[in-house]
């Protein structure tokens, strides 16, 4: 489906930056005259990111139930007020400490958890690739979240640098994702008889 494809590019493309970003974390200043590259970049990933979410919705691989429609709502929430977050970041580097930021981080993460759930419970994903949104969501529970607290910011970038990998992968998996891995339905064939409309001996 082309609006399944694009949702793999989109998710594709950004998980790409963010993998990026995470490995030349340390390579960016961290403002130049008030304006944040790696903010204004991250900003750039997660509006493709959002893009990512609503070509998922609307292909329905979640399913249309209110797991699915709560999971993706929360998701794409949160990834609207983390891309508002490091806009405002992007233009002045002051306000890089916003609780803007956790608010959306973990928005997403719930909502990717939920809606992982959905697309295991509505079995329209095929391969292992339907474990991946909620990859998406647990990973940064337990990998981002104790990297940042337990390490230093090279590590939490470093982590989120993983989860750019996980959206690559997911990128990909969308992109090629059948409608269904469940067996098709077999019409039903309604048993007319037309051969007693063609007898002779039924003719008037």
């Amino acid at each position: 489906m082309p609006g399944t494809r694009a949702a793999g590019v989109c998710a594709t493309a950004a998980g790409l930056m963010l993998l990026a970003l995470g490995l030349t974390a340390s390579a960016f200043p961290l403002a130049t005259h008030g304006f944040s590259p790696w903010m204004a970049l991250s900003a750039v990933a997660l509006l493709l990111l959002v893009a990512a979410l609503g070509g998922l919705a609307a292909s329905e691989l979640a399913g249309s139930g209110r797991l699915a429609i709560v999971g993706l709502a929360v998701a794409i929430a949160g990834a609207v007020t983390d891309l508002l977050a490091h806009s405002i970041a992007a233009i002045d580097a002051s306000r890089s400490v916003s609780p803007l930021f956790p608010v959306g981080a973990v928005g997403t993460w719930a909502g990717m958890v939920l809606t992982g759930a959905a697309v295991l419970r509505a079995r329209r994903w095929a391969g292992r690739g339907r474990f991946l949104p909620l990859a998406c969501g647990t990973y940064p529970v337990l990998a981002v979240l104790p990297a940042y607290a337990i390490g230093n910011g090279l590590a939490g970038h470093l982590a989120g640098a993983g989860l750019g990998l996980l959206w690559v992968a997911l990128g990909v998996s969308l992109s090629r994702a059948p409608r269904s891995w469940l067996p098709p339905v077999a019409p039903t064939v309604l048993p007319l008889r037309c051969d007693r409309y063609d007898d002779p001996a039924h003719r008037s």
